[in-house]
């Protein structure tokens, strides 16, 4: 399993803690509003971090669904009863996790990228032909400019 879907995996846990839902295997299975209230509210909340297949794994559910779940989201805000506190409970939670997953990757790529940029620089610095100035004194030519 990726680190993607555990962070979602970790967020819906977080949501189900939050709402009180004990049961897994309700909100998997049931079709009682809770449950289908409670995964398509969460779906909507991770569509700005995660891909309907990454979401689909970690609720439970097709890829479908959660396309489904998100062409609805606006009119079950405003009709489906129970729905916008679900909603408004869970979309904080899934953002403060699955945003500090997505900040964490992101400085693990630009650290990255530092650490190439400084062995690059390291292998220019040590190839740099070496050059006479003032009739003695020999210098790497990339130790005045680099």
């Amino acid at each position: 399993m990726s680190k993607r879907i555990t962070a979602a995996k970790k967020a819906l846990i977080k949501c189900h803690e939050a709402l009180g839902i004990k049961d897994n295997d309700k909100f998997v299975n049931s079709r009682k509003d809770k449950y289908a209230q409670t995964r398509a509210a969460i779906a909507v909340a991770m569509l700005e971090y995660r891909t309907t297949f990454e979401i689909a794994d970690a609720i439970g559910r097709n890829r479908s669904t959660i396309s489904y779940y998100k062409s609805n989201h606006s009119d079950n805000l405003i009709h489906w009863e129970g729905y916008n506190k679900i909603y408004e409970t869970c979309n904080p939670i899934v953002n403060s996790i699955l945003r500090y997953e997505l900040v964490k990757d992101k400085l693990k790529y630009i650290d990255d990228q530092i650490a190439q940029l400084h062995s690059m620089r390291q292998d220019i610095v040590n190839d740099s032909p070496v050059v006479e100035i003032n009739g003695n004194s020999i210098i790497r030519a990339c130790d005045k400019v680099c």
